[in-house]
């Protein structure tokens, strides 16, 4: 998260939940796909 200009401190502040749900909104916005049934990471496959 902190590439994304968010700081250590914020993000290790953060909730669980939100830190998760940050994660993922960052790693979709650099491409990635998140599988919502299986709560992982797509590979490509």
């Amino acid at each position: 998260m902190t590439k994304n200009g968010v700081p250590f401190d914020v993000a290790f502040s953060m909730e669980p939940a939100m830190r998760l749900a940050a994660c993922i909104a960052f790693g979709e916005m650099d491409g990635g796909k998140w599988n919502w049934s299986r709560m992982a990471w797509e590979n490509g496959e």
